[in-house]
């Protein structure tokens, strides 16, 4: 049973994933991605992101807490927001390649989330939609 992530002034308020710990990840067949959580309230998660296009997660290790899950949508998507999917970005890739993806971005109607840690992972995807789903075990 999935859930619908709630979203308020571009942070992921609802699950409660601020100090949750991320405890696996996996990247699926179909275009999706999971994060496995163990939330502060004892309940466990996955997030899924659906209909990934790009993915980056920089410095994952398991039990890393999470500090806040940011989400930027529409018009609101800039250059600087996918910039954490490559290392070294040069001017010239600025406004090449950069500025093209985010056209599609917005073409496509996708979103664009960021994961931060206290320490460890920091993660960018864009993708479709993302939403959560309890988690057995």
């Amino acid at each position: 049973m999935q859930t619908n992530v709630l979203i308020q002034d571009g942070q992921v308020v609802s699950p409660a994933i601020h100090d949750a710990n991320i405890v696996g990840m996996a990247c699926l067949e179909d275009k999706s991605a999971a994060i496995a959580m163990n939330l502060l309230d004892g309940s466990r998660i996955n997030l899924i992101f659906e209909g990934v296009k790009y993915l980056r997660a920089n410095n994952f290790r398991e039990g890393i807490t999470v500090l806040y899950a940011e989400i930027t949508v529409g018009d609101e998507i800039s250059i600087d927001d996918i910039v954490p999917l490559y290392d070294n970005v040069s001017p010239a890739m600025r406004d090449g390649t950069l500025q093209t993806m985010v056209a599609n971005i917005h073409s496509e109607g996708l979103m664009v989330v960021s994961l931060s840690s206290s320490y460890g992972v920091e993660l960018t995807c864009v993708c479709k939609e993302i939403s959560a789903q309890p988690r057995i075990g």
